[in-house]
C-alpha cells in the first residue's frame, strides 16, 4: 500500500510553527538568564551597601568599654609574661656563668668546651678551636660539655627574642588604646584591632591569659621553659674553684 504524502503547505506550516516554538523557548531562557543576572547584581549592590553601612557605624559605649577591658587584660598578661621572661633569663644567665667558671681555660683566656664524643672543641662564642690549639683529650671530661653550654646559649637567645616580641606587643596595645581614645571609632575598627591583637599575640601572653582565666595550660616537656638543662657531675666544679675564677668571667 502506498503512503499518502502530506501536502507541501502542511509541511511548511509545521516547520514554521516549530521555528516559532524554538524562538519562544530561546526568548524565555534569555529572559530567565537576564532576570537571574539582574538579581545577582542587585544582591551584590545590597551586600556592598550593607558592608559600607557596617563600616561607618560608630561603636557603642558598651562595645568600647568591653574592648577597653580586653586591652587591660592583654596588658596585664603581657606584664606577667615579661616578669616570667626576666625570671627565666636570670636563671639561664646564672647557669651560663656557672659553666664558664667550670670551663677549661686557654692561655689567651678563652673558655672552651669539648663535645660529648670527644672529637671537637668550641669556645664560649661558638667558634670551633683546632686541635693544635687545644686537643679534646686534654680537657677534663668532668667539665661542662659543649652541647650543654650550647643549649643554654640557645635558650638565652630564645628568651631575648621573646622579650623583644613582648615589648613590640606592648606597643601594639598602646597604639590600639590610643586609637580608642581618639574617638569616632567604628565597630569594624574595633573588630579589626581585636583581630590584629589576637593574631600578633605572643605564645607567652596567651599562656598568661589562660592563667588569668583559671585555665591550667598543658606542660610541654620538650619546651625550654618547662625544664632547664640538667647538669651532670662532670658539669659541676667545687665552689672554691668557681669563686676563684669569678672575676675572670667575660661579659655575656
Amino acid at each position: 500500500m502506498e503512503l499518502t504524502r502530506a501536502p507541501q503547505s502542511w509541511k511548511t506550516e509545521f516547520a514554521r510553527r516549530a521555528a516559532w516554538e524554538r524562538a519562544d523557548r530561546e526568548r524565555f531562557h534569555d529572559e530567565q538568564r537576564k532576570k537571574q543576572k539582574q538579581e545577582q547584581e542587585q544582591n551584590r549592590i545590597e551586600e556592598q551597601a550593607e558592608l559600607m553601612l557596617l563600616g561607618t557605624v560608630l561603636a557603642s559605649e558598651t562595645k568600647i568599654e568591653t574592648f577597653t577591658v580586653r586591652l587591660d587584660q592583654y596588658d596585664t598578661a603581657t606584664v606577667g609574661a615579661l616578669m616570667e621572661n626576666s625570671r627565666l633569663l636570670e636563671q639561664v644567665r646564672e647557669r651560663i656563668d656557672e659553666m664558664l667558671l667550670d670551663a677549661h681555660v686557654l692561655p689567651d683566656g678563652r673558655r672552651v668546651f669539648r663535645t660529648r664524643d670527644g672529637k671537637q672543641v668550641f669556645d664560649e662564642h661558638g667558634q670551633e678551636v683546632d686541635a693544635e690549639t687545644v686537643h679534646p683529650d686534654t680537657i677534663d671530661p668532668r667539665r661542662p660539655f659543649w652541647e650543654t653550654f650550647k643549649a643554654e646559649l640557645d635558650e638565652r637567645e630564645r628568651l631575648l627574642q621573646e622579650r623583644t616580641q613582648l615589648h613590640d606587643y606592648q606597643d601594639r596595645l598602646d597604639q590600639a588604646r590610643e586609637r580608642v581614645r581618639q574617638g569616632n571609632i567604628t565597630e569594624r575598627d574595633l573588630d579589626d584591632l581585636g583581630a590584629d591583637l589576637d593574631q600578633a599575640m605572643p605564645a607567652s601572653v596567651r599562656r598568661a591569659l589562660d592563667r588569668q582565666a583559671g585555665k591550667e595550660p598543658a606542660v610541654d616537656r620538650d619546651s625550654p621553659q618547662s625544664s632547664s638543662p640538667s647538669l651532670s657531675e662532670g658539669d659541676i666544679e667545687p665552689v672554691e674553684r668557681r669563686a676563684s675564677r669569678a672575676s675572670l668571667i667575660p661579659p655575656i
